[in-house]
């Protein structure tokens, strides 16, 4: 069955947000989970996509960007 989480976080800080949606993305993956994430723009998608492929060291989360 699919399940669709919103998070709503109460700082607006760029790096804070991009930080936990790599720790939610690592723990979905981790749980052999597929996700998908969708972004307002290219330039944030990119911003995420730098976040995802250098989060942690021991962590390699594999993604892909798909535009429109």
């Amino acid at each position: 069955m699919t399940r669709v989480d919103f998070y709503i976080l109460p700082d607006s800080n760029t790096a804070i947000r991009e930080q936990f949606a790599c720790r939610l993305v690592e723990k979905a993956i981790q749980s052999n989970r597929r996700v998908f994430v969708a972004l307002d723009d290219c330039e944030r998608a990119q911003q995420l996509s730098d976040c995802l492929w250098s989060f942690k060291p021991e962590s390699f989360i594999v993604h892909a960007i798909q535009s429109d």
